[in-house]
């Protein structure tokens, strides 16, 4: 799959996903969205297009990924330097080093949102993204704000202190769900 087909703008990544799933995500057996992050509100990823090579860790505030079923668990994530999509054993175990320092340090967690629950209900103004002056931090997307018809709730999608919106997973537990 050619992920310059779709809609992507760098560093709005829950946009990113909300228009991939829009758009294949009925194609699948199964899908969800994945918000990642971790209790500090900072996780250590590897594999990522904005670092200078595949083993330089990577630190997110958050970052949002597409889990799809397609005969076996697959991810979609438009900033991985892995495939597209990738075996999701193998995103995990590329990505995530659970034996690393910094994986004890800043754990990531893993918040399991049904697709259908994020396309209807999600809503983002890009508030996050400004500076106190109102500029953005990063260029936006050229398309309209998603679901701007609904009260703006990016920040309860990113809240790991609630379940809200979907199960939260830790590393293991997400292998262990991929791996059925």
């Amino acid at each position: 799959m050619d992920k310059s087909k779709f809609k992507y703008q760098p560093f709005f990544c829950e946009e990113n996903i909300w228009h991939l799933a829009r758009e294949i995500g009925d194609q699948f057996s199964s899908s969800y969205v994945l918000f990642i992050s971790s209790p500090h509100e900072v996780f250590p990823i590897w594999h990522q297009d904005q670092a200078s090579g595949p083993e330089e860790v990577l630190f997110w505030d958050y970052h949002a990924i597409f889990l799809i079923y397609d005969n076996q668990w697959k991810i979609m994530d438009f900033n991985t330097l892995l495939s597209f999509p990738e075996e999701a054993i193998v995103y995990f175990k590329q990505s995530f080093r659970p034996e690393h320092i910094y994986h004890f340090i800043y754990p990531p967690l893993f918040k399991f949102i049904e697709t259908n629950i994020y396309l209807t209900q999600f809503s983002s103004d890009r508030s996050h993204m400004r500076q106190t002056s109102g500029n953005f931090m990063k260029p936006p997307p050229p398309w309209p704000p998603v679901n701007n018809h609904l009260k703006p709730n990016f920040t309860e999608f990113i809240d790991f202190n609630s379940k809200k919106f979907g199960e939260i997973l830790n590393l293991e537990e997400v292998i262990n769900y991929i791996s059925k």
